[in-house]
């Protein structure tokens, strides 16, 4: 009881603070009259949140983005080459292992026959030498059909991620898209099998979602089982900066329901709110956030977060309920160099995770990488570099 009073007042405390910065106009970025992002086609994976515009998004993958081509009128693509070796050393053992090569192909596209209705797809085929044993693999990230008849509305069917919260790697308010990939490494683009409905206006946004689909296989298609369940999502944008969003849904017999908040102040800092309820197994999570966004080549975040029910379930390598979460992005060093640490540690025993990638862009349609991950826990491995070459089109 005692730990769900310090909860309540610490949403409390936070709300108060918003509805204070509201009424001095603190918030204060966009006109009123600045209309919600429309649902992208190759970027739907960012969803409408403005915490992944276009800045954000080039400082939180910064790698080149993939080329376009367009052979037919209405038809436009992406793709991308990754070649990948790694290097792990495990704990209790004295020798390190090499691993490779992993070579990736992604491809995207969108076809827009007419205004009104968009068929889009994206997916990867990869070759892993030792954990797939010389054999070739297939994984379907998103793909299906966009219906728009009128402008305020919007209709999907088939596999997509729409993500909207402001978390960085949790987000306790989306039970659709809950992780996320560290910054700098590449974004997570599967997506989940959905009928949705979209009612979009000038600053608001409702969405009904089916859930046909309850899991996938390794490639990315349904799997046998029953639905996933149905879900309802609310946007909101006010005219003083301040971002509401509500989301409730029944999964697997299971009813959630989460919510989020964030606001400008003074153009520079933002500062955001995550909850999560979880009626079943009756636990809480909660996300407390502040970035820099001050600089445009530089981006600096911390996080808090804390479960009831423990990390467990978003990662093997955690168990605790309490983190801190802290993220650096340099862009484009010297026009050449993108720079990201992100370190995930335990506050209450010695676990942690320090993700740090560097990259050089060497051409407009190359860029190689090297990411290193230190885990401390006596699981899988402790430490992994892995070098990457990527050829975009």
């Amino acid at each position: 009881m005692y730990h769900d009073l310090i909860s309540c007042r610490f949403v409390t405390v936070f709300l108060t603070l918003l509805i204070a910065l509201e009424a001095k106009g603190l918030g204060q970025t966009t006109s009123p009259k600045t209309p919600l992002p429309e649902d992208t086609d190759l970027g739907e994976a960012t969803g409408l949140a403005p915490v992944n515009d276009a800045k954000k998004a080039t400082i939180a993958t910064p790698a080149p983005e993939e080329r376009s081509w367009s052979p037919l009128r209405g038809l436009s693509g992406r793709g991308s080459l990754i070649f990948q070796g790694r290097y792990i050393r495990k704990p209790k053992e004295t020798e390190a292992h090499l691993s490779g090569p992993l070579i990736e192909m992604g491809l995207a596209s969108d076809y827009k026959p007419t205004e009104k209705i968009a068929v889009f797809g994206e997916g990867r085929l990869f070759y892993d030498h030792d954990l797939l044993g010389h054999r070739n693999q297939g994984f379907l990230d998103q793909g299906g059909i966009r219906l728009r008849p009128v402008d305020q509305m919007l209709f999907v069917i088939g596999k997509e991620r729409n993500r909207r919260s402001p978390g960085l790697l949790l987000s306790p308010s989306d039970f659709l898209h809950s992780s996320q990939s560290p910054p700098g490494l590449r974004e997570d683009r599967s997506g989940v099998w959905q009928v949705r409905t979209s009612l979009q206006l000038e600053n608001h946004s409702i969405d009904a979602i089916h859930l046909p689909i309850a899991d996938v296989g390794l490639n990315g298609m349904p799997a046998k089982g029953g639905g996933g369940g149905n879900a309802l999502r609310y946007f909101g944008r006010f005219p003083t900066g301040i971002d509401l969003g509500l989301e409730m849904a029944r999964l697997k017999g299971d009813l959630l329901g989460g919510a989020f908040t964030q606001v400008m102040i003074a153009q520079v800092y933002k500062v955001y709110l995550e909850v999560g309820v979880d009626r079943e197994k009756a636990a809480n999570s909660y996300l407390l956030g502040t970035s820099y966004e001050g600089l445009a080549d530089t981006l600096v975040r911390f996080e808090y977060y804390e479960s009831e029910a423990g990390w467990s379930q978003k990662s093997p390598f955690f168990q605790d309920h309490k983190y801190a979460i802290v993220s650096l992005s340099l862009a484009e060093i010297k026009n050449e160099f993108n720079l990201t640490d992100t370190l995930v540690k335990s506050l209450e025993t010695e676990d942690l995770v320090h993700v740090l990638r560097g990259e050089w862009i060497f051409s407009s349609w190359q860029t190689a990488g090297l990411s290193t991950t230190h885990i401390v826990r006596d699981q899988g491995y402790q430490w992994q570099a892995l070098g990457d070459w990527k050829l975009s089109f």
